[in-house]
């Protein structure tokens, strides 16, 4: 809404390699955003906007494709009969190298299985 018109303007710009270019820049995307709060009329239309787009997206389906992809639900809520690799597909908790180690280390089963890991 209001980030739409500083993206097509950053966009519009070649570079930003000065500090000129970059205070110019700067001055024009705060004058852009104290037009746009001083607008009473503008910020009334853009929070009607921001409510209809949040109740779009609350009135979304688990089952919905969109959904699935953004990883909005919980992976457990999508019946394996319907989804059967459904949990594939979804991110890992484990931020790096050492916590998959911790990880795949905490069950003695899997030290045995997986010596290499360990």
């Amino acid at each position: 809404m209001i980030l739409d018109k500083v993206i097509e303007y950053m966009n519009s710009l070649d570079s930003i390699d000065t500090q000129e270019k970059l205070e110019l820049f700067e001055k024009s995307i705060d004058k852009y955003i104290l037009q746009l709060i001083s607008n009473s009329d503008k910020i009334n239309r853009l929070n009607n906007d921001y409510h209809n787009l949040q109740e779009e997206i609350l009135n979304y389906k688990p089952r919905c494709i969109k959904e699935i992809i953004q990883s909005n639900f919980e992976p457990s809520i999508y019946p394996q009969s319907i989804f059967p690799n459904i949990q594939y597909f979804y991110t890992s908790n484990i931020q790096d190298f050492n916590s998959f180690v911790q990880k795949s280390n905490s069950c003695s089963d899997n030290k045995r299985k997986y010596a290499l890991i360990s």
